[in-house]
């Protein structure tokens, strides 16, 4: 019921759901499940704009999620809290869960996951200016989600490797290389997915813009 809440943009009332299949675990001393539970207050609690509020559900479904000794749930706690930190900006927080969620998948043996928490790193240290190991997290992750057939976020990875290349403050700026990665990702969206390719078209743009191709920026743009 609180994930059908919060689909239908019910925050408030997902939230309450949550609650209560929460206070369920507790009764019945799942750890584990009862910090997944959190976990989703955290998200909700987000999305009321309660920051502070998501940040401390958070903390707390990590600590119960270690108490469990559940690899899921330490690694898709920690996944929630870098969120957290990030929003507030406390990047070096961030990056030190997310750091965490990677062992803790490597050593379940869930190369997947470990993927996945390697993508989101690449995009804190691109916030921070590590644009070289972002990119050596997004080639550490790339060949995973192609073995796994995980082509959403294998777009994600082309779309990321886009803005690397792309960013007018990148330290390993190559507008060939970012339009090359542009062209990848838009040809795995097609026509299937219109939201997402107009994201890659509007960053896209900021490139040719840079590349002095202004008719294809407006294009793009338009």
């Amino acid at each position: 019921a609180g994930q059908a809440y919060k689909l239908s943009g019910a925050p408030d009332s997902a939230l309450e759901y949550y609650k209560k299949s929460a206070a369920i675990y507790h009764n019945i001393k799942d750890l584990a499940d009862e910090s997944f539970q959190l976990n989703n207050e955290a998200w909700a609690l987000n999305d009321l704009h309660k920051q502070d509020e998501a940040l401390a559900v958070a903390l707390k479904a990590k600590r119960l999620a270690d108490e469990s000794g559940s690899w899921a749930a330490r690694y898709w706690t920690r996944r929630t809290l870098a969120a957290g930190y990030e929003n507030r900006g406390e990047f070096e927080n961030a990056l030190g869960v997310l750091r965490e969620a990677q062992m803790i998948s490597e050593s379940a043996h869930q190369p997947l996951n470990s993927a996945m928490a390697s993508l989101a790193l690449a995009e804190v240290l691109s916030d921070v200016g590590g644009w070289e190991n972002a990119l050596n997290e997004i080639n550490d992750s790339l060949p995973i989600f192609r073995r796994f057939k995980d082509t959403d976020s294998e777009i994600l990875a082309y779309s990321f490797l886009m803005s690397i290349y792309g960013a007018r403050e990148s330290d390993v700026k190559d507008l060939d290389k970012a339009v090359q990665y542009y062209e990848l990702a838009y040809r795995m969206v097609g026509g299937t997915d219109p939201e997402r390719a107009a994201n890659l078209a509007l960053g896209v743009e900021e490139i040719y813009w840079q590349q002095k191709r202004f008719k294809e920026a407006i294009a793009k743009a338009s």
